[in-house]
């Protein structure tokens, strides 16, 4: 009825519009029935839509519960930040917030079925990692902390941001630098046996 991919830009809408406006559950609840409703009325459905509507509203049920509610520096702010790597990173996070300790943390949604991403694991937590360095270089935000909330699950991965972080993701964007101007990128061999670009790749699928 709809993908994945839509349902995710549709609950990112909807959190977008919770941070500009706050709302009672009630209110926050009719905002998104009446935009996956109006999603469908321009794609209409083979089959029933209601199981995918329950669905859909169930999660922003648990996303709602679930938001601490704080203060909301930035929501969907586009950035562009030339890290010293030599790599330019892009990107919008979903959320910045502000704590009551004065420091800010990065929260960013996840509307997947798994949750696929670790406490306290600096590559786990690279995407939200690299948002807080962004925004502290833009902003000059005191950054405590990035999180990965999974709206269907009701569930926060929470990942410690210190100068730790800092030079985790210093090491591994040079890293990247290097096999970009090398042109080389190791072969993750757990995908060799399904992958469609062996023919170009430097590993040799006789050894595998």
């Amino acid at each position: 009825v709809i993908d994945a991919k839509n349902i995710g830009n549709l609950a990112h809408t909807m959190m977008e519009r919770l941070a500009e406006k706050e709302m009672s559950k009630d209110e926050f609840l009719r905002n998104g029935a009446e935009l996956f409703d109006d999603f469908l009325s321009s794609r209409p459905a083979l089959l029933s839509a209601e199981k995918d509507r329950k669905d859909f509203l169930s999660m922003l049920e648990k996303a709602y519960d679930t938001d601490p509610h704080n203060e909301i520096a930035l929501a969907e702010e586009s950035l562009v930040i030339k890290h010293p790597s030599g790599i330019t990173l892009n990107g919008r996070p979903d959320r910045v917030e502000k704590l009551e300790d004065g420091s800010y943390i990065i929260a960013d949604f996840k509307t997947g079925r798994r949750i696929k991403h670790e406490n306290d694991k600096v590559l786990s937590c690279l995407q939200a990692i690299l948002y807080g360095y962004m925004v502290k270089e833009r902003y000059g935000y005191n950054i405590s902390g990035v999180e990965f909330r999974y709206l269907r699950h009701g569930e926060t991965i929470h990942c410690f941001y210190n100068e730790h972080a800092e030079e985790n993701i210093y090491d591994y964007l040079c890293e990247m630098k290097h096999a970009i101007d090398n042109s080389s990128f190791p072969a993750n061999t757990e995908n060799c046996a399904d992958c469609k670009y062996t023919e170009i790749c430097s590993k040799n699928t006789d050894d595998l």
